[in-house]
């Protein structure tokens, strides 16, 4: 169960980003500002390797999720 309006900093996401790794396929960063977005990315990136798809939307960017 992941509640979407609990908060957690950097050390809770890649904990859970860590968590589900076997089955992540992509993820989706759509708070906080473009560096803090492009930051997190990069320590997801750094941690568990980049085989995961990260999009950073810009405001207005659409995602179809299928």
């Amino acid at each position: 169960w992941l509640d979407f309006s609990s908060h957690a900093g950097q050390d809770g996401l890649l904990d859970i980003v860590s968590r589900y790794k076997a089955s992540l396929k992509n993820i989706v960063i759509i708070h906080g500002s473009e560096d803090e977005a492009t930051s997190l990315r990069d320590v997801i990136v750094e941690k568990l390797g980049s085989d995961i798809n990260i999009y950073i939307p810009k405001v207005g960017d659409e995602i179809v999720i299928q």
